[in-house]
């Protein structure tokens, strides 16, 4: 049995706790306002880190299209104050202030 969660969040320029009720196997955000940017987290990677790829050259501002692993401000495991406030962490990488991040976290039960 999976569970999936599928949702946005608005960023704010600072790291953003996102509840499931679960904790995730797997996290993937998508900046939806640009379009460009995408971000996925695996349980074995390090808490943090993420891999990332950009669709798009951004006038060379920002870095050409690709994948690249980042090892900080990625996506976090959140253990929350209670098993309902379980899910991720984004950190500031994907939490533009005022752009909207959609996501998809999956959980694999055994």
């Amino acid at each position: 049995m999976q569970n999936i969660v599928i949702g946005t969040y608005t960023g704010t320029g600072a790291a953003i706790n996102v509840p499931l009720g679960f904790t995730p196997d797997y996290v993937e955000v998508y900046n939806v306002t640009d379009g460009d940017d995408k971000w996925e987290w695996f349980s074995s990677m390090t808490d943090g880190h993420a891999l990332y790829s950009r669709s798009v050259t951004d006038n060379a501002t920002s870095g050409n299209a690709g994948m690249s692993r980042i090892t900080s401000n990625g996506v976090s495991v959140y253990a929350g104050s209670t098993s309902a406030s379980k899910g991720f962490t984004v950190g500031t990488a994907l939490s533009e202030s005022g752009k909207t991040f959609a996501y998809k976290a999956i959980r694999n039960e055994d």
